[in-house]
């Protein structure tokens, strides 16, 4: 019984064992299994909403599919699961630079550290750095607020 304690298993089942037992021991590792998984997400999740950076991820239909903490608190405080009217992660004044953003991320499947002008929820004009990446229809990234290098 040490040796097991030491290695932390899901479950423990000793011979000669029955049916009831074995069934037991086996969803008792599955529950074990999945309440740690929900752990370990429930930590990657918590770090990713209180960074000081933006993280996003849209579809190329501009709907966001996750946005962090940092993201809400600029553009808005409801949850934004929706259409974006406007592409709010793009919220430039310039509506020329936001299609050629949109053009370059098309071609070259990503943009670095670009300095945007965006418009908060309060109207206000702020710049950022933006980083992005096209892949499988997605659009994930990061956003920074600037300071001049």
């Amino acid at each position: 019984m040490e040796q097991a304690q030491k290695t932390f298993p899901y479950a423990y089942i000793t011979k000669p064992f029955d049916d009831m037992e074995l069934k037991f021991a086996i969803e008792l590792a599955f529950h074990k299994f999945e309440l740690e998984k929900n752990l370990e997400f429930n930590k990657i999740y918590e770090t990713i909403d209180n960074l000081m950076t933006g993280i996003f991820i849209a579809n190329a239909d501009g709907d966001i599919l996750f946005e962090n903490r940092f993201i809400k608190n600029i553009f808005s405080d409801e949850s934004s699961r929706k259409k974006i009217e406007t592409d709010r992660i793009m919220a430039l004044q310039n509506e020329i630079k936001r299609k050629d953003l949109m053009d370059t991320l098309k071609k070259q499947g990503h943009i670095k550290n670009e300095t945007l002008q965006i418009v908060q929820k309060d109207n206000t004009p702020i710049k950022v750095k933006m980083s992005v990446k096209l892949y499988n229809n997605k659009i994930y990234g990061i956003i920074n607020p600037y300071s001049p290098d």
